[in-house]
């Protein structure tokens, strides 16, 4: 068995929702992704204590945990930037996962738009991991060309 949580006690709600009309997307709906990887359980961060990766915006639930994030973001961000990686690889769409629908496998966060396609990766989570893994290098690179090219990473 793959080494994973599912969180099944979260409200309904986006994985990236837009913070304000001009800043960063706001991760996981505003809830602490370091307490969700670390101890299991959904806690609401601190508006004030924040950091942006990957065109969103992350709170904590303290300062420990935003260095911990810092120190190792690859680590707790979600991959694909919160996108169901199942709808992405089967489907070719871009789909928001929820929180409701969070996984952990090979030490990295997967959320899923449905319990459907949660259960598709769980089934058989290799390939979906592969393109992911994939997949968000090359956003990742696609990112940073933007950015160095003076446009906003967060933009669409």
């Amino acid at each position: 068995m793959i080494s994973r949580f599912a969180i099944a006690f979260a409200l309904f709600g986006c994985t990236l929702c837009q913070a304000d009309d001009n800043g960063p997307l706001l991760a996981a709906d505003g809830y602490c992704i370091v307490s969700t990887v670390d101890e299991q359980v959904w806690i609401k961060g601190e508006p004030g204590i924040t950091s942006d990766y990957r065109g969103a915006r992350f709170l904590f639930l303290n300062g420990d945990a935003k260095a911990a994030f810092e120190k190792r973001p690859e680590f707790y961000a979600p991959m694909l930037d919160g996108n169901d990686p199942v709808l992405a690889a089967d489907n070719d769409k871009t789909v928001a996962g929820k929180r409701e629908f969070a996984m952990r496998h090979k030490d990295r966060t997967f959320f899923f738009a449905s319990k459907k396609a949660m259960m598709l990766f769980d089934a058989s989570p290799e390939p979906y991991y592969a393109y992911a893994k994939q997949r968000q290098v090359i956003e990742d690179k696609l990112r940073a060309l933007e950015l160095k090219r003076g446009k906003s990473a967060s933009a669409p």
